[in-house]
């Protein structure tokens, strides 16, 4: 879960800077894919870890969020 944190700071990091364009949000989604398949364990929200990393890290991030429904969809 530590790599997946230290992504979603860079991700957050290179869209504030906005040098990379395409390219970042193209990782973006290609890295939300990831965790949404992730969340659908059955399992997985036994772990804190990943459950504070998708609620706190993930759903409350508001950049994130408009990826997040642009991969749902």
């Amino acid at each position: 879960m530590d790599r997946f944190e230290e992504s979603v700071v860079k991700f957050d990091k290179s869209l504030n800077t906005k040098q990379e364009g395409e390219r970042v949000k193209d990782c973006i989604r290609a890295f939300l894919r990831v965790v949404l398949g992730l969340n659908k364990i059955e399992d997985i929200h036994n772990m804190p870890k990943f459950k504070g990393f998708y609620v706190g890290k993930v759903a409350k991030n508001d950049k994130l969020k408009d990826f997040l429904e642009q991969v749902v969809a």
